[in-house]
């Protein structure tokens, strides 16, 4: 009886095993994946992981796409993708059945989550190279400047020392028994020691008056001034120096209003550096054109000449403090760069331009433009 009753057990457990896989079975066969249910499921997994990009799935079922959610993601990129699971891993017959998921956003998900990171980095990297970039103008800007300086220190130890001894050979000529009796000589050494004493001084003023530009104390007069009068005297002081080279300043003064309100001594410098500039740079007998017009704001000043010329990089750097074009040596043009800088204040100061047109080989021509009157102009 025990033995029959262990069979009747066994045989009932049997056709309830059976039934369940029979059931199990028809239920596995006959479901259908509720599509909208399972991107339901997935957008509220993801979303309690903190994943709120979009993303698009596929239900894979042996190695093809047979149904999900799909726009933009072509098919085979399910098949590739790295975020996978089985449908069904705890059933008996569907265990290939596959979801797959796709992130189309995934790059841009990525990058936005770096995106202060990368700013940061970014600002960091352009604060390293503008740091370097600074540092490296500095450094060219100070090498620059120190070369420009050790060349105006030759330039005037140059300058310098031709006039001082010249005056010491004159003072030692003067001492000489042989020539302190001889009135003549006496008196043409002594204007000889006056003259190179006056060129000292000459020097001194021109550094002393850029000193006072840069502190902001020279002191300018502004009253009616005649430009043409000024002219003219500049034209008798270098007038000397051309004639002695063979050369000729034309003057074609055509301005019907000469009369401005400025510094009648600077603009005498101005006109006077300008002229000894065309003299200086003209190798062979100098040829200088000076020359006016009027607009009906002021009056315009020019002066030409057929020396050496300039390339178009001088010409952007002879406004600079100490900057002087050299030919090979640096002593063959007397002066200590400082003549077209003061020019270039003094023209500042009246609250005008200047500019400068040259070719190598074929000369310059600056013009000067001044207002009637500083403050109308401003």
């Amino acid at each position: 009886e025990y033995h029959r009753w262990l069979q009747q057990n066994a045989n009932d457990l049997k056709n309830l095993g059976s039934q369940l896989t029979s059931e199990m079975y028809r239920w596995e066969n006959d479901f259908h994946v509720n599509i909208d249910e399972v991107a339901f499921n997935l957008r509220s997994q993801l979303r309690a992981a903190g994943i709120f990009i979009p993303f698009e799935f596929a239900v894979i079922k042996d190695d093809s796409v047979c149904g999900g959610y799909i726009s933009k993601v072509k098919p085979r990129e399910f098949l590739k993708s790295q975020y996978q699971a089985n449908l069904f891993s705890t059933g008996l017959l569907r265990k290939g059945d596959i979801i797959s998921l796709v992130f189309p956003e995934r790059t841009r998900f990525v990058l936005g989550s770096m995106t202060w990171m990368l700013i940061g980095s970014i600002l960091f990297s352009l604060i390293i190279v503008s740091t370097f970039g600074l540092s490296l103008y500095m450094i060219i800007s100070q090498k620059k400047v120190s070369e420009m300086k050790s060349d105006f220190i030759n330039n005037m130890t140059h300058e310098f020392k031709t006039p001082i001894a010249t005056i010491s050979l004159a003072a030692d000529t003067i001492s000489n028994p042989k020539i302190i009796g001889n009135e003549d000589k006496v008196r043409h050494f002594v204007g000889m020691i006056k003259k190179e004493n006056s060129r000292m001084n000459q020097q001194v003023e021109n550094i002393l008056q850029i000193s006072s530009l840069d502190k902001r104390e020279m002191d300018f007069n502004f009253s009616r001034t005649d430009i043409h009068d000024v002219i003219q005297k500049g034209i008798d002081t270098i007038g000397i120096q051309v004639n002695e080279r063979g050369g000729e300043i034309i003057c074609n003064l055509n301005a019907e209003n000469s009369i401005i309100e400025g510094d009648a001594e600077h603009i005498r410098n101005l006109v006077h550096n300008l002229l000894d500039n065309a003299n200086k740079y003209s190798e062979s007998e100098p040829e200088i054109k000076i020359s006016t017009r009027n607009n009906n704001y002021g009056i315009f000043l020019v002066v030409e000449d057929k020396g050496i010329g300039m390339t178009k990089s001088v010409q952007s750097k002879i406004f600079e403090r100490f900057y002087r074009q050299t030919t090979g040596n640096i002593h063959n043009v007397k002066g200590f760069g400082l003549g077209l800088n003061y020019v270039k204040s003094i023209v500042d100061a009246h609250n005008g331009t200047i500019t400068v047109e040259s070719e190598p080989g074929h000369g310059s021509r600056f013009t000067v433009f001044l207002p009637f009157n500083k403050e109308a102009h401003q």
